[in-house]
């Protein structure tokens, strides 16, 4: 049981980490927006 929890927080802390990519991923991506509009978006 006791891997299983460890299992499970190491999951955690991997979405985690994917969640805060795709944040900076959505900013950088806002602030080239900002630069050069593009009508397709």
């Amino acid at each position: 049981p006791v891997v299983k929890e460890e299992i499970r927080i190491r999951k955690q802390v991997v979405e985690d980490v994917e969640v805060v990519e795709e944040d900076v991923r959505r900013e950088e991506v806002e602030i080239d927006d900002q630069t050069h509009r593009d009508p397709d978006l």
